[in-house]
This record gives structure tokens, sequence and C-alpha cells, in this order.
């Protein structure tokens, strides 16, 4: 029932609605927990590693703007809850690497299991494990590459359903994703760069950032891709004078970004490739090269204490206000889809969501403004159609309301509430065989929906088979 298959958020989040119901403070603070755990884990990672301001990459993950997103925004309870278990797998990794325990390398796997369960990109621990470990300069033999055959097993095994749930049932399939594989190749520096400077610059954080058209004509657009794999090659040339580190970091953050650089097809990628989200995981490379960078910077001797305190201070007070200030855009769904067309006015989405709002408040005129505006964007959007088709059968104005149903079911198929809504309208309008013929669509699409049921039984009444419609 849920419209991905990450069973541990899911059931979190049916334990806390036992709870509180859904009053959203609870939610809230469960995940602004996680994600202050996930903040203090990343410390203990710097530490295993030997980085000497291991506290900065956490501060930085802690306070940064830019995982707004993934702690305000309840949904996102996918991404605090799995690097949760994510960070706690790799300290239990890091714990059997060097001391040998088989209780931490079972503790490990078994922390890995709920971490993939809460969402399938921590399936890269495996290969951020490898990263750090070549990034030390210890040997990876035989037996190490045995070690992380399980947790590859096990990451490409929900990662393949993850792939499959994502097109078949989550529905992302069709004109929004037909990118061809050339085109697929300009995505991954231009996105990888965009979050690099999100991160180092956070100005202007959208909830939906503009989508971007994607052209293998447009030399320019080339450019980011060149860009990402000179630097991946700088850094391995000069790995000897630089240390590995800078590369291991880079790694990191495109193995843990793969699943968002275009390659496959996610559902959000017809609002936008890219979304703050989407790195939260992934920064934790950048915020540890940063204070990799802070050690090598920072002179010792007497001053160090009072440029460390002030560089902390510096840091809360700049990221903090920048974050206190994101985080009111999440204060309500009105707010946030504002903000978002403020930012962004080629949003189709938020006017929609906006128009939906309007719609429920019975401000039907307000709601087919922005339902119009959805279309002036987006023609083709199902769900503006199918709405605006709603107003109108509400105003009486039934011909265009089966009109725009119908607009809607041309746009998506798989619209199981257009063909509800359009197979009552012809029901009632005498169109018996018609609406069978839809209702039966929308039944096939969705078993489960009971108003699709009790129309197309309706519509059978109607007809005078009485056995079909009991």
């Amino acid at each position: 029932d849920s419209p991905q298959y990450y069973p541990l958020v899911f059931t979190t989040f049916w334990i806390e609605q036992h709870i509180w119901g859904l009053a959203p403070s609870g939610f809230h603070a469960v995940n602004v927990f996680l994600h202050g755990c996930n903040s203090l884990f990343l410390w203990a990672v710097m530490r295993k590693l030997n980085i000497r301001y291991g506290f900065l990459a956490g501060l930085l993950f802690a306070i940064h703007p830019v995982e707004v997103e993934s702690v305000a925004w309840i949904t996102e309870r996918k991404n605090v809850l799995s690097a949760f278990f994510y960070l706690l797998s790799a300290l239990s990794f890091l714990k059997y690497e060097e001391k040998g325990s088989r209780s931490s390398y079972i503790a490990s796997l078994a922390l890995f299991i709920p971490a993939l369960l809460s969402k399938t990109v921590t399936c890269s621990l495996p290969v951020a494990l490898l990263i750090v470990r070549w990034m030390s300069g210890k040997k990876i033999d035989l037996k190490y590459i045995l070690s992380l055959v399980p947790f590859f097993m096990a990451g490409l095994a929900m990662g393949l359903v993850t792939i499959w749930w994502e097109i078949n049932i989550v529905g992302a399939k069709g004109n929004e994703w037909d990118l061809s594989y050339i085109e697929r190749l300009l995505l991954p520096g231009r996105v990888a760069l965009f979050y690099v400077f999100k991160l180092l610059y956070p100005s202007n954080l959208a909830f939906i950032y503009p989508k971007w058209d994607v052209n293998a004509a447009d030399l320019v657009q080339w450019a980011y891709t060149i860009a990402l794999l000179g630097s991946l090659a700088v850094l391995f040339l000069f790995r000897k004078t630089l240390g590995r580190g800078p590369l291991a970091a880079l790694l990191f953050f495109l193995a843990t970004l793969f699943p968002a650089l275009g390659f496959f097809n996610i559902y959000p990628f017809q609002y936008s490739f890219v979304a703050d989200h989407f790195q939260y995981l992934a920064s934790a490379g950048v915020f540890g090269l940063i204070a990799a960078s802070a050690a090598l910077i920072v002179p010792s001797g007497k001053f160090r204490k009072p440029i460390e305190a002030a560089g902390a201070a510096v840091i809360i007070l700049i990221l903090g206000s920048l974050t206190w200030s994101q985080g009111k855009a999440y204060k309500d769904l009105e707010t946030l889809w504002k903000d978002t067309i403020t930012k962004n006015p080629g949003a189709f989405m938020a006017h929609t969501n906006l128009g939906v709002l309007r719609y429920n408040e019975g401000r039907y005129d307000e709601a087919l403004a922005h339902f119009t505006d959805t279309l002036k964007l987006k023609p083709d959007a199902a769900t503006a159609h199918y709405n605006i088709g709603l107003i109108l059968y509400k105003r009486g104005d039934v011909p265009q309301a089966v009109e725009s149903f119908r607009r809607a079911i041309a746009s998506d198929p798989e619209h199981v509430m257009a063909l509800v809504n359009l197979g009552k309208v012809l029901s009632d309008t005498g169109q018996n065989e018609e609406a069978i013929a839809v209702l039966k669509k929308a039944v096939e699409r969705a078993p489960g929906n009971e108003t699709a049921h009790n129309n197309i039984a309706t519509a059978y009444a109607r007809t005078g088979d009485l056995d079909k419609a009991v």
C-alpha cells in the first residue's frame, strides 16, 4: 500500500500514528533526533579515520541548510532513518577491520539490512568501505573482498527491487523519463557539480528546482561531464602530492549519489533532476574533505584553540541562521508551495498542489486559476485536467467536465480517479455502455478502489444487469 518499498520507514510511521495520531510534532521530533544522532555518528566515523577536525564534519552535517529538506519534510524519514543504520553499520565494520571482531562484523551486516529497508541508496556502503580502505592505504586482499560480498549481494537485491518498483509501481516511465543513453551521460557531471555548489554556497535553496533541458547537441552541456571526469583524473594523477583523501571524498560523493545521477528512472525526475534530499548522505563526503582541509589550514600553537572556537562560532552563526530561515518554508503546505513558486515559477507541481488546497477549501475560482497556470507550464498535466473536470462538474458544466476527464486520461491512462469520475458522469447522463467500459479499466488498475466498484455497479444496474451489479 505504500508508494515506495521502504517498509521500515512506514513501520515507524505506523507506530507513531498509534502513539500520537497525525500530530506533526512527534514526527518532527523523531526526525530531528535521528538527524542529531547521524551528525554524532559521522563525527565518530571521522575519528575512526583519524581526521583531526572530524567534529567540523559532524557540525556541518548537523546545521547545513541543504539538510533541512531531509529533516523538516516528514516524508524524508527514509533519509534520516537509513543514514542512522548506515553510519552505525559503517562504524561496526571499521571496528571489525581494526580488531577483527566477528561480533562487530555480524553487527555491521545486521545494521545494513534495516538501512536498506529504509532507503536503497545505502546499498553503496560496501563501495564506500572499499574507498575508505584504499584511502587509508590498507591492503585490499581476497579475504577483505569476501567480507564485503554479503553486503554487495544484499544491496544488489534491494537495488533491483527499487528499480522495478520505481518503474512499475511508482510510475517512473513515459515521455518524462525517455532520455537516450547519450543524454543520460550529460546529467552526472551537471548534477554532481550542482550539489557541490549548493554545499559550498547554499543560496536560493528550493523544494523543486527548475528542470534542465537536456540537449546532447549543446556543447556547453558536455562541459559539466568533462569537468567531472577531469577532476577525477587530476586527483588521481596527483594523489601522491595531494594525498588520497580528496579523490576518496569525491569517489564517495559520486558513489553515494549514483542512483540519482540520471542513469536510472526515479519518479521525481518528472519535476527536476536535482533535489536537496538526494544528497543527504552523499554530503558527508564533502564535509569530510572540508574537515580534513581545515586541519591543514589552522596553524598549531597557542592560537589554535581560539581560531577553532571562532571558526565554529562563525559556522554556527551563518549556517544556523540560513537553516532557521530555510526551515520556515516547511511550516505548512501552503507556505511550502508559495515559497516554491516564488523561487521557481515554472514548478507546475507547486501550482497543482496549491490549487488542490484551494479546491479543498471550496475556493474554486482560485483553484481553477492555479490549475490553468499548471497547464500553461505543462499542457499534458493529467492531475490539472482532472481537477478542472471536478470543478466544472460541480458547476454543472457536464460536457466540459467530461472533456477534461478525457484529457486527463489521454495524458495518463493510469489515472484511476479520472476513469472513476468519467465513468460516473457518463453513467449519470445515460451513457452506461461507455461508462462500464471506462470503469472496467478503473477496476483493473485499482481493484481495491471502492468508488470504482460502486460506480460500475450503478452503471450495470441502470442497464438492467442486476446480477453483475450485485
